[in-house]
């Protein structure tokens, strides 16, 4: 009975806005007035593109300082964890999740017709356009997109080609490493820097013996938060220490591929152009 009577109330208020809409245009499609986000990346696709008025709820990770630069506008919004009952209470009309959002809760909202967008992982610039382009179009937001994606390309452009001259080494905690067909090998490699462990088998952690035998010029260092664990006390392994030129890039770069991972491209391609690290 609770999920029936939720039903009928969401399209009882998407029936009475589409009525408004077919009064104010019978040719366009109403841009949402209540989105909802389920995922760290679709939370900052949202607040990068939509207005707050759009805005009816964001993912708790949405408020995490250590993982967005976008915490503090965060906090004017409802945070949600992924449950069905608190999303549906919000009366969403359009629900943009990952593609490891809860499959529970995705196929309930499914189930009751609600409009649902699910983004995969960026794995690449290109990949981050269709992402920008496909929120911006379900918001009604086109031009405010397509200026997102006109600064996305300057941004990466004025960096040009540094060649990949200097061989740096992806570190992160469990020695989980970047390889090719990642986005963050992509942002090494526009960078102007030779990925060490490009062909590396993917998901395998690259041992603390082989980092130190190949001994990259650079070791890039992310910590994805500032969280405290075994995992990243790796990253602080005494025989590091004093042995490479390191450069730490901070978490909200490149957790999610958004047009901050442009920050991630342009801190490295300083390093690489350089020829130094800048802590």
């Amino acid at each position: 009975m609770f999920f029936s009577d939720l039903r009928l109330r969401c399209l009882a208020a998407w029936l009475c806005r589409l009525g408004l809409c077919l009064l104010v245009s019978c040719h366009a499609a109403a841009a949402p007035e209540r989105v909802v986000s389920l995922n760290l990346c679709t939370d900052e696709l949202l607040l990068q593109l939509g207005d707050h008025k759009q805005i009816a709820g964001l993912s708790w990770l949405a408020r995490d300082a250590n993982l967005t630069w976008h915490s503090a506008e965060a906090m004017l919004f409802p945070a949600v964890r992924g449950v069905a009952e608190e999303i549906i209470r919000l009366e969403p009309d359009l629900v943009l999740a990952g593609e490891f959002t809860t499959p529970a809760t995705v196929a309930l909202l499914e189930r009751l017709e609600i409009p649902l967008l699910r983004l995969p992982l960026a794995r690449s610039f290109s990949e981050i356009a269709d992402q920008i382009h496909q929120v911006a179009d379900a918001l009604g937001q086109g031009a405010r997109g397509r200026e997102m994606l006109a600064d996305m390309r300057l941004r990466l452009d004025a960096l040009g080609d540094g060649g990949g001259t200097i061989t740096a080494a992806l570190f992160q905690p469990n020695g989980q490493t970047a390889t090719t067909g990642s986005l963050l090998h992509e942002v090494m490699t526009r960078a102007g820097l030779h990925n060490l462990a490009a062909d590396w088998p993917q998901f395998a952690p690259l041992p603390l013996e082989t980092l130190v035998y190949r001994e990259p010029q650079l070791l890039v260092l992310s910590r994805h938060g500032a969280h405290v664990s075994l995992a990243t006390e790796l990253l602080e392994h005494p025989v590091l220490r004093g042995r490479l030129d390191r450069i730490e890039i901070p978490a909200q770069a490149w957790t999610c591929g958004t047009i901050n991972t442009v920050r991630a491209v342009e801190i490295l391609h300083g390093a690489a152009r350089e020829g130094r690290p800048e802590t």
